[in-house]
């Protein structure tokens, strides 16, 4: 009877236990569902992509008593750089709880949550810090998420307007080259009024045909090396049917597994460009003929001026034999007649006169002759015109063998002596 009374109590206490094991089950399974449904509503809320970040900060803060064990007595605020966000029965408490959020390891915020009930013991469990730290990190991964966005937008939106609003005709086709998107400069380049009308056509639609070949060949060999053609010249196709001359340059597009997917386009109108190329060539042209025509006019000249030259030297030798041979010979006859006073004085101004006249050509041909004197060359010039020693002695007033004297000299000084050389050819040819 004693151990029947022994197995009752201990099957008593045995139950009691496993009552109290299953009540704190259920205890942590309400606990758990708790955390798991504030968890479950937070993602509700940052699944809408156009959310700001301040209503998702808003809505978290709402939601986070909810997830603790006595949520009647529990506050929030969510601090975020300048801005804050709290419970509406928001009460600081000495019993709290706190997470910092982050973006890349910097404080941007704060989560706290308070207790704002009557206890004499900590009234927060473990499980509610993991529950605030792993809501916090997650709110922290959604604003770098949400800044990406923001500055992916900013961006998008200024390569838009570029894009957009560049003089520059810019397109994106596809692999088969069919067009995806286009700006306005394309479409005035070709003659389309919207990018739907050319997107029903693709790139070889606009390219003519003796172009096709060689352009997949450099556009391919290019771009699979750099990624990018160089600026090559080539012609469109428009819509009137008319070919307008661009230069284009081509990149290939890829996905995010770096795939490619198409290619982007730019292209620039060159009919000005031909056109200021045209007027050039011709203009190169008129001035390379005019050129030519005044070289042929500059030799023409040349050889007027040196037919002058020969005419003025024939001229100034003309002048001077004449002088020499018709003149001089007179005057030295009559300075050996009887002469009055007055008669020898104007004599003498004539002789004077004439050497005046003669001399600038004497002078000029004394450069042909420099190691001549001046009477040398007279001598030389009466002996080129074939006179003979007594001939010059009588026409220069001095002896016969004053002129032999000067014929050696001459001989000597022109390089002919002790050689069988006529003085009056050598002279011929040099005069």
């Amino acid at each position: 009877m004693k151990n029947q009374n022994q197995s009752r109590k201990q099957m008593v206490r045995e139950i009691a236990l496993l009552r109290r094991q299953l009540e704190e089950l259920r205890k942590a399974e309400t606990d758990r569902l708790k955390e798991l449904n504030c968890i479950f509503a937070f993602s509700d809320i940052i699944q809408n992509p156009d959310l700001p970040i301040s209503e998702i900060a808003e809505g978290l803060v709402e939601l986070l008593p909810f997830g603790w064990l006595h949520p009647e007595a529990t506050c929030a605020r969510l601090r975020l750089e300048e801005q804050t966000f709290q419970t509406a029965n928001f009460t600081e408490t000495p019993w709290k709880q706190a997470a910092e959020i982050t973006d890349r390891e910097e404080k941007i915020g704060m989560i706290e949550i308070f207790f704002t009930g009557e206890t004499a013991s900590d009234p927060f469990v473990p499980e509610e810090q993991a529950l605030l730290d792993d809501l916090a990190k997650r709110m922290g991964r959604v604003i770098r998420r949400k800044h990406a966005e923001e500055t992916l937008r900013e961006r998008e939106g200024y390569y838009r307007e570029v894009f957009e609003k560049s003089n520059y005709g810019m397109a994106v086709t596809n692999l088969e080259g069919y067009f995806l998107d286009c700006n306005r400069a394309f479409l005035n380049l070709l003659g389309y009024t919207s990018a739907e009308e050319l997107q029903t056509l693709c790139y070889d639609d606009i390219t003519p045909p003796e172009y096709r070949e060689e352009e997949k060949r450099l556009i391919v060999e290019q771009t699979r090396e750099i990624g990018y053609s160089e600026g090559y010249e080539k012609e469109f196709i428009r819509k009137a049917g008319d070919r307008i001359p661009v230069i284009i340059k081509v990149w290939l597009r890829r996905d995010l597994n770096r795939q490619p997917v198409g290619m982007y386009i730019i292209a620039r109108d060159m009919t000005k460009r031909k056109i200021s190329q045209e007027s050039l060539r011709k203009r190169e042209l008129e001035v390379a003929e005019k050129s030519a025509h005044l070289e042929e006019v500059n030799i023409a000249l040349r050889v007027l001026l040196k037919h002058r030259e020969e005419d003025k030297g024939e001229l100034e030798e003309k002048i001077i034999t004449n002088v020499q041979k018709l003149v001089i010979p007179y005057l030295e006859k009559l300075k050996k007649g009887h002469m009055g006073t007055r008669d020898a004085a104007y004599l003498q101004i004539i002789e004077t006169n004439l050497n005046n006249i003669i001399s600038p050509f004497l002078s000029r041909l004394s450069v042909k002759y420099s190691r001549l004197s001046s009477r040398e060359i007279q001598v030389a010039h009466l002996v080129k015109e074939g006179k003979t020693t007594k001939e010059i002695s009588e026409l220069l007033g001095v002896s016969t063998k004053t002129i032999d004297l000067y014929r050696g000299g001459i001989r000597r000084k022109l390089g002919l002596k002790h050689k069988k050389i006529n003085m009056k050819s050598h002279l011929a040819s040099l005069l």
